[in-house]
């Protein structure tokens, strides 16, 4: 004998599960993100038709593209770039606008460029970083041996 699955229990299942992500949503602290993303998502069209790739980007993305736009244009075709560790970015930038550092979206906004951490085995090829400086800015700074290096490593740790 062969049981079918009892199709009128889903249902309600679905009604209240349903249900439960509105009421979750018109809570008071969830309402202004959820207009939020769908103001996001319905401007989406229009970008598509008015803005270029970069545009699009910088619009999206607004001070993390600020900061790899800064990066691509210090650095030279052959440079490697040492991408900061991310507990460095975090302390030193708002927390919106770290994302930069975090190798899958500097390679989606930037594209192939070479890049190391502090822990891959080729560190030592690497010829330019970015610091925060004293007035809070990203700043480039060029790497042209193991003493640049080591500073930078101390850098990162304060």
């Amino acid at each position: 004998m062969i049981l079918e699955p009892k199709r009128h229990r889903s249902l309600p299942l679905v009604a209240v599960s349903l249900l439960s992500v509105v009421m979750l949503c018109l809570l008071p602290g969830n309402r202004a993100w959820v207009r939020d993303v769908v103001d996001d998502y319905a401007q989406v069209p229009l970008q598509l038709r008015t803005m270029g790739y970069e545009e699009r980007m910088r619009a999206r993305h607004y001070r993390n593209f600020a900061v790899l736009e800064y990066i691509e244009h210090s650095l030279r075709p052959s440079d490697v770039f040492l991408l900061p560790p991310l507990d460095y970015v975090r302390r030193h930038f708002d927390p919106v606008y770290w994302n930069w550092a975090e190798p899958k979206y500097f390679y989606y906004m930037l594209g192939r460029r070479s890049t190391v951490t502090l822990d891959d085995p080729r560190v030592g090829q690497a010829t330019g970083t970015v610091v925060i400086d004293n007035n809070g800015r990203p700043s480039f700074v060029r790497i042209t041996g193991p003493r640049d290096l080591e500073r930078l490593r101390a850098t990162f740790r304060e």
